[in-house]
């Protein structure tokens, strides 16, 4: 749930949204949100608020999915190189 808040674009409740597809997760039966013990300690959206879950999954998780996008961005760069010889023409 935080790793979709974390990854989904736009406002608070934008981002409330797209985690709530990961806490319910109905298809598979194995969101968070149909845990028995996550149930007794969380309501969504009401324990998720900005100043803390936000903060939380932020602080935690965007270092994490900064260097997972950076290295996949160079995987990126190095193929992209390696396709253009020296002349600057397409392989």
């Amino acid at each position: 749930t935080a790793l979709a808040y974390v990854e989904a674009e736009g406002s608070h409740w934008q981002k409330l949204i797209a985690a709530q597809t990961q806490w319910l997760d109905e298809q598979s039966q194995l969101g968070e949100g149909l845990e028995p013990h996550f149930q007794r300690l969380f309501t969504f959206p009401d324990d998720f608020t900005e100043d803390k879950f936000a903060s939380i999954a932020n602080h935690l998780l965007a270092p994490l999915l900064s260097l997972y996008h950076k290295d996949k961005l160079s995987e990126l760069a190095s193929f992209v190189e390696a396709g253009i010889n020296a002349q600057g023409e397409v392989k």
